[in-house]
């Protein structure tokens, strides 16, 4: 892979500004494969001393250049998983549906009509297969989380 920076104060000014939002805007885009990974977070001081991490793995989505889901540990991204409907494979988030509780609703679509057929898939379940991902998801997915 070639450098990103050829000078130290582009790279300087691509890490340091707007939280690393930059940086992710000058890494290129290539891949387009998604696929289920399981990342383990780790901070600071939560390392054992064998190295081992503390933290419980996550299961999230990623291409081969980017970190598409979780990208942070707080509690600003509305959980995630996945949504088969029609035989079709959707990328859905969780929307609080009000006094009807909590719902997964795909990224693809306004407005969604729910079916006592849809089945939520957790991602470890398809945690290294192959995705037949919705096409739009997929794009709608590379666009509002990279």
């Amino acid at each position: 892979m070639p450098p990103l920076f050829i000078n130290s104060a582009e790279a300087w000014d691509a890490y340091d500004s707007g939280e690393g939002k930059a940086l992710r805007e000058t890494v290129p885009k290539q891949s387009t494969h998604v696929r289920v990974i399981r990342k383990v977070l780790a901070h600071g001081l939560i390392f054992a001393v064998s190295g081992e991490t503390y933290g419980e793995a996550v299961f999230g989505l990623a291409t081969d250049d980017r970190l598409l889901y979780p990208l942070s540990t707080g509690g600003e991204e509305a959980p995630m998983c996945f949504l088969k409907s029609a035989g079709i494979f959707h990328v859905a988030e969780e929307l609080d549906g009000g006094f009807d509780g909590f719902y997964d609703h795909p990224l693809c679509a306004d407005r969604w009509q729910w079916s006592e057929n849809d089945e939520r898939i957790a991602f470890e379940e398809l945690h290294g297969k192959p995705l037949d991902l919705c096409p739009r998801c997929v794009e709608v997915l590379m666009t509002k989380r990279s």
